[in-house]
């Protein structure tokens, strides 16, 4: 796989390659990219929001320098190791660029503690800017993997450096198109007992961005095959054990319930054509950092059983859920709406005429 010459124009046109090839100049010293960014650079996806870098020298002072550059917001992330992570907006999106240091001696071994074979290859910013070919340093045989579509573990260590990978391999997977391997699987199975001691937030970051993308029902089953599901949403187990009265399982009609209400989501044009740029909009909001309405939605959609199986505090999931997720209020309201007020749908498409009014209230 090779970076086609188009997608290293634009991206040496990027504010924030740029902005590092100059701070790398300043500091006489080679500054990395690394990760998500060229893997998909590898698959032909200029990186937009979200930068790793590494250096092994100076990191302090090219974290300063680049924020300057940019004008942007400098956190210390962390203390050991060492990780700084600089916030800026650009054309109203926010980006964020992360700064560490080897993790080891070299890039070699810094490489080699990453979380999955394809994340482990990096490229120098100074080569961008030189003629010829860039060079990809891929230990792992990351971009072989790449080629044939599989996400696989470094080594059986990933797992115990952050256990919140265990979620970060479906996120990816499903993003990426890709297949996880065996024996990654064997070790997200392995390791799913320690991913609540990951940070409340991160664990919300991961699991709403694979609400998002398609084919949802697919990424609760494959959660589910892996037991990572009644651990994020323990409700669940309960709705399993529940029969409707036509005999339909609750938990297989949840399902459906979410599969239509993607359909939906894919669908807006034809079913509110006057509306379809509207509601879109609506849908595809960011509702907090990484948390998008129509990932509540679905979630909603996921536990409207819940509500209708147990009554009193325990039918109040929306709230639990948001507690749980550490959701804004915004974003609980709207949980506890839509599960509220999930058979209003039906109500409304009973009536013999719907006028924009109705509409717009239900939306």
């Amino acid at each position: 796989m090779v970076i086609n010459s188009s997608l290293i124009k634009k991206l040496k046109q990027h504010p924030v390659i740029n902005a590092v090839y100059q701070v790398s100049q300043k500091v006489n010293s080679p500054i990395y990219l690394v990760g998500g960014a060229v893997r998909d650079l590898l698959m032909g996806i200029l990186p937009e929001k979200d930068f790793d870098f590494v250096t092994q020298n100076e990191l302090v002072r090219v974290a300063h320098l680049f924020s300057k550059t940019v004008s942007g917001n400098l956190i210390q992330w962390s203390l050991e190791p060492p990780h700084f992570r600089v916030i800026f907006y650009l054309n109203n999106n926010r980006i964020e660029v992360d700064f560490s240091s080897f993790q080891g001696d070299n890039l070699y071994q810094d490489l080699l503690n990453r979380d999955f074979t394809i994340n482990a290859m990096a490229l120098m910013t100074d080569e961008l800017f030189q003629e010829g070919e860039i060079k990809i340093y891929d230990p792992l045989k990351g971009e072989k993997d790449l080629q044939k579509r599989i996400l696989s573990i470094t080594s059986s260590l990933s797992f115990d450096k952050d256990p919140l990978r265990v979620l970060r391999a479906i996120r990816i997977a499903k993003a990426r198109n890709l297949t996880i391997d065996k024996k990654t699987k064997v070790e997200i199975y392995r390791h799913k007992d320690r991913l609540p001691f990951s940070a409340a937030e991160r664990i919300r970051n991961e699991f709403f961005k694979i609400l998002s993308f398609s084919g949802t029902r697919d990424s609760l089953n494959l959660l589910e095959d892996l037991k990572l599901l009644s651990i994020l949403l323990p409700e669940t187990e309960e709705i399993k054990d529940q029969q409707k009265p036509n005999n339909l399982s609750r938990w297989e009609h949840s399902l459906e319930t979410v599969e239509w209400c993607e359909w939906a989501l894919d669908h807006l044009g034809e079913l509110f054509p006057k509306f379809k740029v509207d509601l879109k909009a609506h849908f595809s909001e960011e509702i907090e950092a990484g948390v998008e309405r129509q990932s509540i939605l679905k979630l909603g959609s996921l536990l409207h059983e819940y509500k209708n199986t147990f009554q009193g505090d325990r039918g109040n999931i929306g709230k639990e859920i948001a507690r749980r997720f550490k959701l804004g209020k915004r974003s609980k309201r709207i949980l506890e709406n839509v599960i509220s007020h999930h058979a209003q749908v039906l109500r409304i498409f009973q009536q013999e005429k719907i006028n924009n009014r109705v509409y717009f209230r239900f939306f």
